[in-house]
């Protein structure tokens, strides 16, 4: 486990001669952090994999997002997520299997990819009345180092531009000591460079400010973000000693806890840098196993993690990425960040 951000872009394929475009620029990108000659070839056998199997499997609306993850424990790794709207996989643990297709292939696609990943997920879901969202995410990572498991929490956070533009305006800041964690999602007013020298004016003033009260690191941030176009923030902090977590907020941050006790804290009206705001910390009962959601007004508030079942919710990574394709706004930055503990 380890605290993970993954800044993604995208590519949206059209036909089948993009899978060699596709695998091309995944590998430039795993070249890029450093990835051993074997690991840059896993990398082309799964981008092949996933883009051929959208093509093959005529997907609606294929997307294929990626990005270098930077870790605290685990060093860069390359994370390529396959995503479309239908028409799912009506099995997807046959799917897994060796020889199994439903395309007249050799069916070696997806298990391909789960052995060649160090972090693998899919999710999966056929149109039914019910509603829901149907459609196929399939999650893979290849990382520069061997895995390592000697951290109590397990946190993705996964950030995008607005499409259309390089400079991401969102932001997301992890400090950590001991067993406890403190997560701050930052969304710069507006977009463009503006908003991201603002969500970078805020995680340099957030380093450093250790155990101070919520409160008094809004009220810093309020003061160094004058001299930029101003953000909104949200802190959580989760201290398992204690068996406790805090959060404060300014803006619009959305923060939900799932587990032993729910709860969805309420952050206060205002932006920081721009108007003086209100501070007030929110603390309740935090336990090992409980999952934390922030994310900032690029995703809709919307959603429940019952949509997608147990699955998604056991895995930080699967579900932050289906809260990206379900739930993020076309025309806004958009960050999503998923934690669970222990």
């Amino acid at each position: 486990m380890a605290l993970k951000v993954t800044e993604l872009c995208v590519i949206v394929p059209e036909g089948e001669a993009w899978a060699g475009e596709i695998r091309r620029r995944m590998v430039r990108a795993a070249e890029s952090i450093g990835l051993s000659k074997e690991k840059c070839s896993d990398v082309a056998l799964v981008a092949t994999e996933m883009a051929t199997n959208l093509e093959k499997h005529r997907a609606v609306l294929p997307i294929i997002r990626y990005g270098v993850t930077e870790s605290d424990r685990r060093g860069q790794g390359l994370l390529i997520i396959s995503e479309d709207r239908g028409p799912g996989i009506p099995h997807p643990e046959q799917a897994l299997r060796d020889h199994y297709s439903t395309a007249g292939t050799l069916g070696g696609g997806l298990g391909a990819i789960r052995r060649l990943s160090d972090d693998f997920a899919i999710y999966s879901e056929t149109p039914h009345p019910r509603g829901g969202f149907p459609g196929t995410v399939v999650v893979s990572r290849i990382w520069s180092n061997d895995p390592s498991s000697d951290n109590l929490f397990d946190c993705e956070a996964l950030t995008r531009p607005k499409p259309g533009e390089i400079d991401n305006g969102d932001g997301v800041w992890f400090g950590q000591s001991g067993d406890s964690l403190q997560v701050a999602v930052i969304d710069g007013l507006g977009h463009g460079l503006g908003a991201k020298k603002a969500a970078q004016a805020a995680r340099e003033e957030l380093d450093g400010t250790g155990r101070l009260p919520l409160d008094a690191i809004l009220d810093r941030l309020h003061r160094a973000l004058q001299r930029t176009q101003g953000a909104v923030v949200g802190i959580l902090r989760v201290d398992l000693k204690e068996g406790r977590a805090t959060f404060a907020g300014v803006g619009n941050i959305d923060c939900r806890i799932y587990g032993s006790h729910p709860i969805r804290p309420i952050s206060m009206n205002g932006s920081l840098g721009v108007v003086t705001p209100r501070f007030r910390e929110e603390s309740f009962p935090f336990e090992k196993g409980d999952v934390f959601v922030l994310t900032s007004d690029g995703i809709s508030t919307k959603w429940d993690p019952a949509d997608y079942g147990k699955s998604a919710s056991a895995s930080p990574l699967l579900l932050g990425s289906l809260l990206l394709r379900d739930h993020s706004r076309p025309k806004d930055d958009a960050t999503v960040v998923v934690g669970r503990i222990g």
